[in-house]
């Protein structure tokens, strides 16, 4: 009998030890409250489905009416970098915004390299922001990161949804980064797309 219960014993304490070494544990890295923009809808069974637009240029879309903000005038610096920006802007949160307008302020007086600390920064905030990637890009861009201001342009652009005014100024970059990389035929590829 005390054979049955010591084996026992050493099957469960080993267990519970496993068990309470696996419980989770809270990640430090803040997440992203705000959703991508390109998780696909799903419908439910009595509701019509609609097409969802294409990234074709042959079809062009009705802008829609801007989202009123609570905060006024919250997102004009950001809207002043893009001009030519869709009506309906992402939802950034405060600290974010003010870290992209540090950011681009940086860029236009010759920091890169202080813009780049600070997008970094930012993408612990939101990692899915196009803008922060495509500002990253621009940083590198200016100290002649070619190669990586390129990965970072491209990795905005996998996030940039239908945003056609920031794809575009991400082929401009990555047509730049391919021309001093020496890759001359892929580069004017890019600066096609960039139109």
């Amino acid at each position: 009998m005390k054979y049955g219960f010591f084996s026992r014993t050493a099957f469960i304490l080993p267990a519970l030890f496993l068990f309470a070494c696996a419980q989770p544990r809270p990640s430090n890295v803040p997440r992203s409250h705000i959703p991508p923009d390109n998780i696909p809808r799903i419908e439910t069974p009595g509701t019509p489905s609609t097409p969802e637009p294409s990234d074709s240029t042959s079809q062009t879309a009705a802008p829609e009416a801007p989202l009123k903000s609570s905060a006024p005038d919250s997102s004009m610096t950001v809207a002043s970098y893009f001009p030519s920006a869709p009506a309906v802007e992402k939802k950034r949160p405060q600290v974010l915004r003010s870290m992209i307008d540090r950011a681009n302020t940086q860029i236009r007086q010759g920091q890169p390299a202080q813009a780049f600390q600070t997008l970094e920064r930012a993408l612990s905030i939101d990692g899915q922001d196009p803008l922060v990637w495509h500002l990253m890009a621009k940083a590198q861009q200016d100290q002649g990161q070619y190669g990586q201001a390129k990965s970072l342009a491209e990795k905005s652009n996998t996030l940039a949804g239908s945003d056609s005014s920031l794809k575009k100024k991400n082929w401009q970059i990555i047509a730049q980064a391919l021309d001093k990389q020496g890759k001359f035929q892929e580069a004017e590829q890019a600066r096609l797309r960039a139109r």
